[in-house]
């Protein structure tokens, strides 16, 4: 008969199982201390409205120790959505739930409309401008009814991808349209054969209900190979159908001997752009650098040709001399090229001898300037009106003249900004 077996443990193996449990009993005392440290350093869930920062101070107080697992930066903080944030917390791995709402209904502002009866306007018609983070539905909650006469309520709806929504009243006047557009800035036009013509530049059409009236130009009896008078005419319609006409003339000249053409006028002003302004620049500073190079690299000799402002420029650009005519045509076409509105004027009184110089629009205002370097030792840029006739009456009346048709000139003095020397003006 067999004896029943034992389980025997000796010493050493038992002190083995000891030490292993005590390890255990030591990694786990370790982790549980750790994590109680570390409890509720990273907040479990973050809710944010579309638009505000991802930032760590989200997640945590404890922004020395608890680090995130990604580039906060690279979430998008526009568009509702839930992101599974992870963190790093003295080696241990936590990931915190953010979810992203939106709850701003979109802002928009609107206007009310005239139109003539059965032309309903289109939902876009009413919007003066709209915006939110995300796109946008615009459609109508209630459409005006434009069958009926007299004044009609209507609701325009903006609604964003998360379903905000926010509804705007408009109303409808609803009227028999009988007045046509208004064409304004029709003038007779000059130009010399075979250069084009810009038909609409200046020309402005206005209509009481059509906010886009169609401008059309007849130029179909003007011949711009051969000098001479032709007519031409503006026509303008409106949606409802009525007409207005407006009729000018065009008077094509014969090309004087030597006439050049403005576009080798300015490949030449462009060529000296290029070496003095720059895009960072603002309009005045633009200005400034041409006053600049006009009247100190323009050598006056008190002769120019002056059969046209493109051939005294051109002459001025490629020999760099000429007199006041040369550096004001040189100086429009600078600006022409720096897209600076500006004027030539011309000296009016016939009794002694004629004077140019500039008239430029920078900063909303309208100022004078004067290039020229012979009898003009003074500064003359961005000079208002006042500032321009204490250098006529210093100079002998050199700036009078004749004021029809030009914009009227600043009263602001900008003077005190500007530093002739270091030739650098301040930002307005």
């Amino acid at each position: 008969m067999k004896g029943k077996s034992r389980f025997t443990v000796s010493g050493r193996q038992l002190l083995i199982i000891i030490l292993m449990l005590s390890c255990c009993l030591a990694l786990l005392t370790f982790t549980l201390d750790r994590l109680d440290r570390y409890e509720g350093k990273v907040i479990p869930e973050v809710t944010i409205e579309a638009g505000d920062n991802i930032d760590l101070s989200l997640f945590t107080d404890d922004i020395e120790y608890v680090k995130p697992a990604i580039d906060l930066s690279s979430l998008d903080n526009k568009t509702p959505a839930v992101y599974y944030v992870p963190f790093w917390c003295d080696n241990v791995r936590y990931t915190s739930v953010l979810t992203i709402v939106d709850t701003v209904p979109p802002e928009a502002t609107v206007r009310d409309l005239k139109t003539d009866v059965n032309i309903a306007p289109d939902v876009m018609d009413y919007v003066v401008n709209c915006s939110d983070l995300n796109p946008i539905t615009i459609d109508f909650e209630k459409e005006p009814d434009a069958k009926k006469g007299g004044e009609n309520e209507g609701s325009v709806r903006f609604t964003d991808i998360a379903g905000n929504e926010t509804i705007l009243p408009v109303r409808l006047l609803v009227i028999d349209d009988f007045d046509p557009p208004v064409i304004s800035g029709v003038e007779p036009i000059e130009s010399y054969e075979n250069d084009p013509i810009k038909y609409k530049e200046n020309i402005s059409v206005k209509d009481d209900m059509d906010p886009y009236p169609l401008l059309e130009v007849d130029n179909s009896k003007v011949d711009i190979t051969t000098p001479g008078i032709y007519e031409l005419t503006y026509r303008a319609t409106d949606k409802t159908g009525n007409m207005s006409e407006v009729k000018t003339q065009v008077t094509i000249i014969a090309k004087p001997e030597g006439y050049v053409e403005p576009d080798l006028v300015y490949a030449e002003a462009n060529k000296v752009l290029d070496t003095i302004v720059d895009n960072s620049m603002t309009d005045a500073e633009k200005g400034f650098a041409i006053y600049n190079w006009c009247k100190y690299n323009l050598h006056y000799i008190g002769t120019s040709d002056k059969s046209h402002w493109t051939a005294g420029a051109y002459e001025g650009f490629t020999t760099l001399r000429g007199d006041c005519f040369t550096y004001a045509v040189c100086a429009k076409a600078l600006l022409d090229c720096a897209g600076i509105d500006n004027y030539l004027i011309e000296r009016c009184d016939p009794v002694t001898t004629s004077h140019y110089w500039n008239m430029l629009c920078v900063e909303g205002e309208w100022y004078y300037m004067d290039c020229s370097s012979a009898n003009t030792p003074m500064n003359a840029y961005l000079l208002t009106g006042d500032e321009l006739w204490d250098l006529c009456y210093v100079h002998g009346f050199r700036y009078n003249y004749d004021h029809e048709g030009l914009p009227e000139p600043s009263t602001k003095s900008v003077q005190y900004r500007i530093n002739y020397y270091a030739k650098t003006i301040d930002p307005a």
